[in-house]
């Protein structure tokens, strides 16, 4: 379960700052390699992903699910946000279909870290 200010990642309780300081290198004398090695899995993933779709050369892509968690709305830290949102800017037309995200119903840090992707108003729910 995840606690106020993370997100639960194998029964980890990972906060989202946390996460911010290790991508941006700034965990000085912190050996995380579990968490790292995830971060960069998820990376080679997205790129693995994005590689394909284009090679596919078609103008649209549907993303059946985009929370990472079960029985969830939370999109924080989600790999497929962030999935969508390169192919957007690579001017995929980018449709999404997630029976529990309904953008009008998201609220506080949920929604604005979705508003401030920069493709966010060319993704289509």
């Amino acid at each position: 379960m995840p606690g106020p200010k993370g997100h639960d990642v194998w029964g980890i309780d990972v906060d989202a700052a946390k996460v911010e300081e290790i991508r941006a290198g700034h965990t000085p004398g912190a050996d995380m390699p579990l968490l790292t090695g995830t971060l960069a899995t998820d990376e080679l993933m997205i790129n693995e992903v994005v590689d394909r779709v284009v090679a596919c050369d078609l103008p649209s892509v549907a993303l059946l699910g985009l929370s990472f968690k079960a029985s969830t709305d939370d999109l924080r830290e989600s790999p497929n946000v962030d999935l969508a949102d390169r192919l957007t800017g690579k001017g995929f037309d980018v449709k999404i279909y997630d029976p529990l995200v309904n953008p009008a119903r998201l609220v506080g840090a949920n929604r604005r870290y979705v508003e401030a992707l920069p493709g966010y108003e060319g993704i289509g729910w």
